[in-house]
């Protein structure tokens, strides 16, 4: 561990081959994201908000019924 943050500490040591690879992953899981934004596809659909709520029910009551965490919100 120490190691890995000395490598983001020190910039002049840094192994560049990681921080390539870094950038390149960013690029390619980044991509997808701008090409759909830019082509309208998976836009938001405004259930959204339902999704977390139905979540948070789930975790916080440890149930699929949903009256409580809608009475939250």
């Amino acid at each position: 561990m120490k190691r890995v943050l000395h490598y983001f500490i020190d910039w002049q040591k840094m192994n560049y081959s990681l921080l390539a690879s870094l950038v390149v992953y960013g690029f390619f899981a980044l991509l997808p994201i701008f090409i759909w934004r830019l082509n309208d596809i998976n836009t938001v659909t405004g259930d959204e908000h339902h999704y977390l709520i139905m979540a948070s029910g789930i975790i916080r009551y440890g149930t699929f019924e949903q009256t409580e965490p809608y009475k939250e919100d």
